[in-house]
């Protein structure tokens, strides 16, 4: 169980530009990683893709599937997603701007700087797990399966977000009965109501 997630009283003015880096390294990696498979595809096999070179790279005993599924957990609860204009919480609910809170959306000014980060992250996440058994279940036992679910929405501020998770659950789900089970164990606890915010039943 993960500990209740509390904002920081003040942001630092550097992370919008930290999460547009983390944006375009993602991006990069995403071409890297595809265009090796386009290049395997049509030439002989080399040692390595770029697919495993990144599912096999670590730091501090940690790989890159558990590094984006934590991150984007914690992205979930940082930043709320923006639904008809109107920030909503993880949990569904509405929430209210607080002070630490990013209330604008876009590239405009005063734009904060988060967009397209979560959607970007969970494409990569579905990359690497596209086809690999090991890297689905390592996805599975660090939590990216609920993760994903949970990206499952639409978000003003991840244009395509929605689209992305659910290519990445499907993914993740490709020949792996053990993930299967994980999602048949999931029951819905509530519902969406006429304006996209989720109501606990």
């Amino acid at each position: 169980m993960h500990a209740a997630f509390e904002p920081p009283s003040s942001l630092d003015v550097m992370l919008p530009k930290v999460s547009e880096a983390l944006v375009l390294v993602t991006q990069c990696i995403v071409t890297i990683t595809l265009e090796s498979a386009d290049m395997d595809a049509h030439a002989a096999v080399l040692e390595q893709n770029s697919q495993d070179f990144f599912n096999e790279a670590t730091f501090a005993d940690h790989g890159i599937v558990e590094s984006l599924t934590e991150l984007l957990r914690l992205l979930d609860l940082f930043l709320p997603r923006i639904n008809f204009g109107k920030p909503v919480r993880a949990d569904g609910r509405a929430a209210l701007p607080t002070p630490t809170q990013p209330q604008d959306v876009g590239d405009g000014p005063g734009s904060t700087g988060f967009a397209y980060l979560k959607r970007d992250l969970v494409r990569l996440l579905g990359i690497l797990c596209h086809g690999i058994k090991a890297v689905q279940d390592r996805a599975r036992l660090c939590g990216g399966i609920e993760v994903v679910m949970n990206l499952c929405v639409i978000d003003e501020r991840n244009p395509y977000l929605r689209e992305h998770a659910i290519f990445t659950l499907h993914n993740l789900l490709q020949g792996n009965p053990e993930n299967q089970a994980v999602v048949e164990a999931i029951k819905p606890s509530g519902k969406w109501d006429e304006n996209g915010v989720w109501q606990e039943t």
